[in-house]
Order: structure tokens, then sequence, then C-alpha cells
């Protein structure tokens, strides 16, 4: 999608000069942060014409993990961090679900069932991030803040052996957060053609860009239920990563606009209008968004201005304030449909990684070559159980998209051997029908309700992981 010069007055004919202008001293740049539990993506604002972040190793997903080598020895951030799924202890992941406040995890309503398959009705939320922090390789300690019960929340801090120090989590965000200002500042450089490259041996040297940490203003999208202890924190960490702006948006409402300017301008056209009488139709979107570790479920209402045409695209000099200001925000579909949230609920605890763990469960207990081994010697955070971990979450993957699958897991069986694990999808939906499908089908049916929108006979739901939007009304 292509966006307007920001800066008319640089606008030149000649097709042959490179666009995009260098940011000024003073121009704002506005850097969406989509802080994930397995990975963060970063998005640039309209004054670089919303390129995505790439890091140091070209990727467009960071790894949201930390890594502590020891006490004389630099610390490996995102991209450079071990994978966590092979790492020991000193190796900190999930920093995204480290940040949730404990008491909006006990009190998530939609942890009614077993994270493990079990099927036990009845756990809250804190038994199901029990059931997966066990899988966690680093060790988690929580305090408390306040001898206050009602004002009680506990802080997690976790324990690095190689550092033998406790961090807390605002401090680890930290200092992802550093890793991830020094990537959005490279890329603005390449963006800038402030690139500097050695005429001898053609190599990359140094980057420089007129945009300074005090221009940066990290917008992160979190979850309508987050509370502002959470949102506190994530700030928190900005500021300690040396970017002065910072503040934290819903979502639901970041989804709505996406969805406004991707999608919108399809009601305004003879598409989206009635066959009979040619009038534009209200459409009413329920949208899923199922990460690894967090869910949210909203419902948005496509209203198309009658009579109205969407303007051309327009880019105006923008601040911190107007740009994180919902109603006043521009794109390219203003004066045409708008996109409004009805409804939004989350929970913190139902992802797809308990697909992982039930898929994991399930072979444990009944593959052959997997009988020899006892809780004992095959606990959740050993190298072993970590990689039939992992082997479970790409057979997951792979059953998205095809009937049936198996994969090679090595090294896990008896006498080190290899292990092929085989499943359907139908086995699979089985499988997690109580720990995610019937929790997120209760999540869908309380955001329709809460939104006052009945599904009629017409009406269904497809689609399963990422981002899926499904038209379920027509009409009024």
């Amino acid at each position: 999608m292509t966006m307007a010069n920001p800066n008319p007055a640089t606008a030149t004919d000649d097709s042959s000069t490179p666009s995009p202008p260098p940011s000024t001293s003073t121009t704002p740049v506005i850097v969406g942060i989509d802080l994930g539990a397995l990975t963060t993506k970063i998005t640039l604002g309209p004054s670089h014409d919303h390129e995505l972040v790439r890091n140091a190793h070209g990727g467009h997903a960071t790894p949201t993990a930390v890594t502590f080598a020891g006490k004389h020895r630099a610390r490996l951030l995102g991209e450079n961090s071990a994978e966590v799924s092979r790492a020991d202890g000193n190796t900190v992941g999930m920093l995204d679900r480290l940040l949730v406040d404990s008491l909006l995890v006990a009190n998530d309503t939609t942890a009614g069932d077993a994270a493990d398959g079990s099927g036990n009705d009845g756990r809250n939320g804190n038994e199901v991030e029990d059931a997966i922090s066990k899988f966690h390789r680093f060790e988690i300690r929580t305090s408390c803040e306040s001898d206050d019960k009602d004002a009680q929340r506990n802080r997690n801090k976790v324990y690095i052996p190689n550092m033998d120090e406790e961090y807390s989590t605002t401090a680890l965000a930290s200092m992802l957060l550093g890793n991830v200002r020094d990537n959005v500042m490279s890329t603005i450089a390449r963006l800038e053609g402030n690139t500097n490259n050695n005429s001898n041996n053609n190599t990359t040297t140094t980057t420089t860009t007129t945009t300074s940490n005090n221009n940066l203003h990290f917008v992160f999208a979190v979850p309508p239920s987050y509370p502002q202890s959470t949102r506190n924190e994530l700030m928190d960490a900005a500021y300690g990563a040396n970017v002065a702006n910072s503040s934290v948006v819903d979502s639901s409402a970041c989804l709505a606009k996406v969805y406004e300017r991707k999608f919108g301008g399809i009601a305004t056209t003879a598409e989206g209008a009635d066959a009979e009488g040619g009038t534009k139709k209200e459409k009413t979107i329920l949208v899923v968004e199922m990460g690894h570790a967090r869910t949210s479920v909203s419902v948005f209402r496509m209203v198309p201005s009658i009579g109205e045409t969407p303007a051309t695209a327009t880019t105006t000099t923008t601040t911190p304030a107007t740009t994180t200001d919902e109603s006043k925000s521009t794109n390219e579909n203003d004066g045409g449909t708008k996109v409004r949230v009805l409804s939004a609920i989350s929970s913190p605890t139902l992802g797809a990684n308990l697909i992982d763990i039930a898929l994991y469960h399930h072979f444990l207990s009944t593959h052959p070559s997997l009988s020899h081994h006892t809780p004992r010697t095959f606990r959740s955070d050993s190298r072993p159980a970590q990689r039939l971990l992992e082997g479970c979450r790409k057979l997951k993957h792979l059953l998205s998209m095809l009937p049936e699958n198996t994969v090679t897991v090595e090294n896990i069986g008896e006498n080190d051997r290899d292990v092929n694990l085989s499943c359907t999808r139908e086995t699979m939906r089985e499988l997690c029908r109580e720990c995610v499908i019937d929790r997120l089908e209760g999540m869908i049916g309380a955001a329709l309700e809460k939104a006052g929108v009945v599904v009629g006979n017409d009406g269904g739901i497809d689609g399963s992981g990422g981002i899926n939007a499904v038209e379920i009304t027509g009409g009024d």
C-alpha cells in the first residue's frame, strides 16, 4: 500500500530520484510493536510508509528472548539469543507472558478445562499457567509488592544461574527493547539511504540517520484485558531502553484500523452493495486472533458512509498524540467505510501452545518408542522433552494444512533413536477439544453476546490460527 509523500516540499518530478525524505530532528517516528510470546514484530509508521523493521539477521520476526552468556560476556538479545527450545536456564523467553499480571491470569474466566488435555473441569487460570510453565527451562520467582490483599500484584522475577542474580521482567523487557530500538534505527538509516559503504571492499561499515531516540515513539498493541499495571511496565521498559516516548493501545482498535485500511473500500463499491437496491450495507465481522500464548476475539461493524467516496491517500505531519488517538488518525479509507469495535475479549492463558502440550501428552502416553520414559527421566523441562514439544509444534503447523502428516524427532527414543510422530487433523482436534476448542467457542459466544449480535442460519465461523476475519451477518 503506497502512501503520499509526507513532505510535499521535497517532491520531485524526476522519477529517478529516490524517495523517501529523511526524517528531521523534529519529525516523530511512530514504531508499532507486537510483543508476542515467541516473536516480536515491529513496523514503522506513516513517516516511513509502514515499513516492517528487519533485525540484524534480515528477518521480520525477532525472538522474544534474552540469553545471558556469563558475567563477563555480552548479553545475547532477540535474534542473537539462543533458541529457547534448545537453551538452558540462562535463556529467558516468553517475556510477554511474564509481564502479565498474575491476578489477570488467576481470574481468567475462560480457563475452565485442563491445559494438559486430561479433561478435568474447574481449573482456574493459575492452574493452566502452571501446566504451561512446567516446560520453561528458566526459573521464575514471584514476590508480592503490597501487604494489602486487594492491591497485591505478584511481580515475576527470573533467576539466571550464569549471573547468580534475579532480574525483573521489566528489566528483561527493557533489554529486548534496546535491541528493538537498534534495529529500528538501522532500518530507518537504510530507508533514508544513509548506509555508508567501504569503497575498497564494498562492505557496510556504519549507518547514520538524522532520527534520534527522542524522536521515536513506541506504540505497544496489547489485549483489552491487560490492566494498567502491565501497560505501565511496558512503558517503563521502553524508557529503560532509552526511548523517551511510548504508549499502549488496545489490539482490537489496531485490528479495526488495519481491517478498515485494507478491506474497508470493498463495502463502498458495487461488490459490497445490495443487489436489489444498490444501497450499501453494513457488515458485522468476527476476528479471532490466536497467538502462541494468548487469544483475542473482536466483533467489528463496517459502516459505509452513504453518498461519500473514499478520499485519496494523504499524509499529514503527525505527533504521537494524534497518531495513537483513534478518532484523529488518518488512512486511505477516510471518507469511506468505517470500522467500529462492538466488543473485544481476550484470554491470557488460551493459546496455540495448548495444542502442542495436548499432542505432547498424547505421544508420551501412547507412542511405543517413548514407553521407556518415566516422569523422572523425562521431565517437561529436559532437553528430550523440549525436542518432543518442538516436534509437536511442527506437526501442528503441518496438520493445519494437511489432513495427516508425520514429523521425525531426533534422539528421544530408547538408546537415543529417532522417533516418528504421526497424527491426523481429526485426532488433533479431539485431543484439544476441551482445552482449546470449547474455550474458544465460549469466547466467541461471549463476544457476540456482548456486541448484541445474533448469528442467523446462514452465518458461520471457519478457520483456525493466525488472524481470521469472518463475515457473520449482512444488513442491519
